[in-house]
């Protein structure tokens, strides 16, 4: 049966239906379901030791990979309903329902120990994907108009001070009852929304630190107005420590701190230690900070070819909490724990790392890279 979707553009960030359907008295179907999660592939295997390494030591053998979890579900598609005759709706059927997660991966199988060690436990199933949301249904009346908003902005530090900058979205009435008000065989929540007003306000920034802010005007800032308020995030430049203050018309983004990017990087790679399942990086701390940073590490392995100097790519590595520590001005990096090859890690062999360091406060992340080649 033909029917007519118009597809929304997204304009200036503003959120609105990805669908826009006007209702005729015609009987239609719209299936606007969301896409199904994929599934995870299952995890390798754990890569046995080299038991002639460890003569006389009992070592129990490393378990398997953790499965990956599968991929989530889809939301369904927001709606726009227009219509001139409520009744009208209920010709109209909409099947706009989340998509299924997909299944989480097995884990892999663990590897024999050492020396009369256990052997590895093989790693736990990933998580299944959850399911997507049904979309939301929003119903205009033919005549209703719905004024033009921006409820995002990225721009300067400088751009904000000027003062003259607004944000603004629209507000939206939840109502229950949309199964009474469409045709039976949708698949739908029970929840509408209808247009309640638009919501304006002016963005004002108070710098109410030491600092001088002519340093800081370049950095880049984003902002979004919604019913849950202003959110404030800084891409890049320093970390700011803020609060906001908001009234009818008005929010007001009050800076408290400023902690320059410059002083985030204050790691640096030291040696690498040991071999094989001992084998470890060490991160060395240059300068304490004043501010509490969470520092995660992700790691990419080469290894470097002796005659040629060609690079064979090892694996990328996340550093959960088992793989790393912290003991007074360092961290410990456990390579040798991580699942591959043991002759990779065996005394001789050559590497090429990159570190990727995330230090992360105040709701906002900056990351920088450590390169290091070393031998074993």
């Amino acid at each position: 049966m033909k029917y007519s979707i118009f597809l929304i553009l997204l304009f200036c960030f503003q959120a609105i239906a990805q669908v826009d359907i006007q209702v005729d008295g015609h009987r239609r179907f719209y299936e606007l379901k969301g896409e199904n999660g994929i599934s995870a592939q299952d995890a390798k295997d754990a890569y046995p030791l080299d038991c002639r390494q460890y003569p006389g030591r009992v070592m129990d053998g490393p378990d398997g990979e953790v499965g990956p979890s599968g991929e989530d579900g889809e939301d369904g598609q927001d709606v726009y309903l227009r219509y001139s005759n409520l009744s009208d709706l209920q010709n109209i059927a909409i099947d706009n329902s989340g998509g299924v997660g997909g299944k989480g991966g097995k884990g892999g199988e663990g590897a024999p120990g050492c020396n009369g060690g256990i052997p590895g436990m093989r790693g736990p199933r990933g998580k299944d994907g959850a399911n997507g949301d049904y979309g939301k249904v929003y119903l205009l009346e033919d005549e209703t108009k719905l004024p033009s908003v921006n409820s995002t902005k990225i721009l300067t530090l400088e751009a904000l001070a000027n003062g003259t900058n607004k944000l603004s979205y629209l507000k939206w009435e939840k109502h229950s009852g949309l199964k009474d008000l469409l045709h039976f065989s949708s698949n739908t929540s029970d929840t509408y929304y209808t247009f309640d007003k638009k919501v304006e306000k002016r963005i004002i920034i108070q710098w109410n630190n030491f600092r001088d802010i002519s340093q800081y005007l370049h950095t880049k800032i984003g902002i979004d107005l919604s019913d849950d308020g202003i959110q404030f995030n800084v891409y890049r430049g320093p970390l700011l420590k803020y609060r906001i203050v908001e009234g009818e018309d008005f929010a007001t983004i009050i800076i408290q701190q400023v902690f320059s990017e410059e002083s985030l990087v204050n790691l640096e790679l030291g040696k690498l230690r040991n071999s094989q399942f001992d084998l470890t990086l060490e991160v060395e701390r240059k300068y304490n900070l004043t501010i509490p940073l969470k520092t995660t590490f992700n790691l990419t392995l080469y290894a470097v070819e002796p005659l040629t100097g060609d690079l064979q790519l090892i694996g990328h590595f996340p550093m959960s909490e088992k793989f790393v520590s912290f003991d007074v001005d360092r961290f410990h990096l456990y390579i040798g724990k991580l699942n591959f090859p043991a002759y990779f890690k065996q005394k001789g062999t050559k590497l090429k790392v990159f570190l990727s360091v995330y230090r992360e406060n105040l709701k906002q992340r900056r990351t920088y890279v450590l390169k290091g080649l070393f031998r074993i």
